[in-house]
């Protein structure tokens, strides 16, 4: 019977009824993925008789659950499944576009031929439990330097609430699980990716039975963890429409491979079982044609400019891995959102290794890809293939309009089931107090306004939006209380796209009525019956870091849509906190008209970024000014937004500030810089306000 064909040996038995997994076609391979697939490796030694696998049900026209009951010489095995109503048998081919066998599955048995095998699902709950323990998540400790997280939570406006947090701890395949004649999908990690987007693609990497690695710098303290933001959703409106369900959840990633370079500088990989951070070429295998991964991804959130900061700094083995990966062929490299950056910030600080490519760019953030000479596109995913013959697909967003066209064009189409891998994933509940500060009790507030008691002092705006940092916005709030100035909390204008074709025909001129705002803004009376209309924005949340002086903090913020902010108000100078607040604040006409019209500006940590397109990044018509060339700072990760101005730009240590010599642009790069930022802020416009 070893030598029977296939079709003489099938056959339908009736049944009990099917266990199915959902509508879908086979999985499309590409060309070169198909090439590979029949060059594995696919003798029956490598499989054992009850090996669960999935069958494609033409009869169904869906993937099917089956089990392997017989295996045969030549390459061929014998599946069982149900199509409904049937017990149905049949003989594939191992190789066939009709079976998938899930990596898994043949690295069980590889691994009884003398391999290591995975981490066990055991194993996987300790370790999540310990990682989880280290980073005192629901633990309710206090930060290493208490004093500003006691007197947060000390204030009448801030409260105590509970999050139910899910914890999905993904593990990735380990070096000696991979079968590299299969895809490989590497994603590039660090803490503070945008959750929604990475668990979204590992949801979709599993389901499709896809072999997947994280590429990272390993804590030594962790076992190699890292984790995402909770909520802080890279473009809220779109990813909140996309998946309203999606909230509470941290994706937790273990760092499977280190990038690093060989003996003779070759950019590598290091398994992160093998690497010794005194002796970095140690276990290093360099990358080439035979050993490379087949997509390498990278998401958004703030963990870009984490990346730039740290592995991707300076030209190091990380932007080597990458770089070289993007010279070689069937290599697809997928950013989402500010993901982009990671490949923008390649190169030399003068010129982007990827000038000339073609890239779909995050709302309002064109004047990055501008700067750095990529090519804009109007498609929100986009394919460009590289020099080197590699594919570049960039998603603007994540949200329903680019979710599956994305997957789609990296070859990931959903087949309606249930998501597989789960020996590579252990859930964890936690219970977390939080504390928010209710920025809209605060004393004197009205609407998004507080005046202060000193009559003389100051009016200032902040400008403020979705996920901005709460340390830099909480210490410059609390400096301008403890400095008795008027404050105006002030957000992005309200229906961008709008108020830009107005803007385009009427100049600076912008009128909109009470209904055009409803759905975006709330409608308050003040005490002199004028209404005002307020969003209000919430800070990110740092979780389970020790150093953060305001972990498990976040604030409620009013503010006043910059579009809306009455034009008679005379500012004294502005405020810019960081975090991806400034994201909301680009190419918005409003905030710069008011930024252009303030004496002194001061920006911390991402704050910068919202000075691009004003006078005191980019004067107008070449105009000098007296901060023209004045030097200025930010967060190291975001330097790739000033590449055009990189001359004036100042690279400090975490903590450190920058004064232009004109004493009127402050800037600081790091929640620790900006108490001393604010404050030497504070004094200036003092003075401007005096000699005015």
């Amino acid at each position: 019977m070893a030598s029977a064909t296939p079709s003489q040996h099938m056959r339908h038995d009736c049944g009990y009824q099917p266990q199915t997994l959902g509508n879908a076609q086979p999985h499309r391979r590409s060309k070169s993925r198909e090439t590979v697939a029949c060059n594995r490796d696919h003798h029956p030694g490598a499989l054992r008789e009850g090996d669960s696998i999935q069958v494609f049900c033409r009869s169904l026209d869906k993937w099917v659950k089956g089990l392997i009951v017989k295996l045969e010489e030549g390459n061929h095995v014998r599946v069982e499944y149900e199509d409904g109503e049937n017990r149905c048998a049949k003989w594939l081919r191992l190789n066939s576009d009709h079976l998938r066998i899930p990596p898994a599955t043949i690295q069980d048995s590889v691994s009884q031929n003398g391999k290591r095998s995975g981490i066990s699902r055991g194993t996987l709950a300790e370790e999540a439990s310990k990682a989880a323990a280290i980073h005192s998540i629901g633990s309710g400790t206090k930060p290493a330097k208490p004093e500003l997280y006691e007197e947060f939570c000390r204030r009448a406006e801030t409260k105590q609430t509970i999050l139910e947090i899910q914890n999905r701890f993904y593990s990735g395949f380990g070096h000696a699980e991979i079968d590299w004649a299969q895809p490989v999908h590497g994603i590039v990690v660090d803490f503070k990716g945008d959750g929604m987007q990475l668990g979204m693609i590992l949801e979709r990497l599993s389901e499709c039975n896809e072999q997947y690695v994280f590429i990272g710098n390993p804590l030594p303290f962790n076992g190699g963890w890292h984790f995402t933001a909770v909520n802080d959703f890279e473009h809220p409106r779109e990813q909140r429409s996309l998946d309203p369900s999606w909230k509470n959840i941290r994706i937790w990633h273990r760092v499977n491979y280190v990038p690093t370079q060989t003996e003779t500088g070759a950019p590598a990989l290091t398994p992160r079982e093998d690497y010794n951070a005194e002796n970095r070429s140690k276990g290093a295998i360099p990358i080439t044609d035979d050993f490379k991964l087949s997509t390498i991804i990278l998401v958004g959130g703030l963990m870009p400019g984490t990346l730039n900061a740290t592995i991707m700094a300076d030209g190091g083995p990380a932007a080597m891995v990458l770089a070289r990966h993007l010279e070689l062929s069937e290599v697809q490299v997928a950013t989402v959102g500010h993901g982009l950056d990671v490949l923008i910030a390649l190169g030399s600080r003068e010129r982007s290794l990827v000038a000339g490519y073609m890239a779909a760019e995050f709302p309002y953030w064109r004047h990055l890809l501008r700067i750095n000479d990529l090519m804009v596109t109007r498609r929100k995913v986009c394919t460009h293939l590289t020099p080197g013959r590699a594919k570049l697909v960039s998603a603007s967003y994540w949200g329903q309009e680019t979710k599956e066209p994305f997957f789609k064009a990296l070859g990931l189409v959903s087949s309606g089931g249930s998501s597989a891998g789960s020996e590579r994933l252990h859930i964890m509940q936690s219970s977390e107090a939080v504390f928010c500060f209710d920025a809209s009790k605060l004393p004197g507030l009205e609407g998004a306004s507080c005046v202060g008691e000193d009559a003389a002092a100051p009016t200032v705006a902040v400008f403020v939006d979705e996920a901005a940092d709460p340390v830099e916005l909480y210490e410059i709030i609390a400096e301008l209380l403890r400095q008795k100035f008027t404050f105006h909390l002030i957000s992005g204008s309200t229906d961008r796209d709008d108020y830009y074709r107005e803007h385009r025909r009427r100049e600076y001129h912008v009128e909109s009525s009470f209904d055009d705002m409803r759905s975006h803004v709330s409608h308050r009376v003040d005490r002199h019956g004028h209404y005002c209309r307020l969003r209000t924005v919430t800070t990110e949340t740092v979780f389970g870091n020790a150093m953060y002086p305001l972990k498990d903090c976040f604030l409620l913020v009013p503010t006043t849509p910059a579009n809306l902010v009455d034009r008679s108000i005379k500012f004294d100078g502005f405020f810019v906190p960081g975090g991806q607040s400034p994201y909301f604040l680009l190419d918005d006409w409003a905030v710069t008209r008011l930024m252009n019209a303030a004496p002194v500006a001061a920006a911390v940590g991402h704050g910068p970024e919202a000075l691009v397109g004003s006078k005191w990044l980019h004067p107008s018509g070449g105009e000098a000014e007296p901060w023209s060339e004045g030097k200025f700072t930010s967060y190291y990760g975001a330097w790739t937004s000033f590449r055009d101005v990189i001359t004036r730009y100042e690279k400090k240590k975490p903590g450190e500030i920058c004064i232009d010599s004109s004493g009127r642009l402050f800037t600081g790069n790091a929640p620790a810089s900006a108490k001393e930022m604010t404050s030497a802020a504070c004094s200036a416009m003092r003075f401007v306000k005096s000699a005015s």
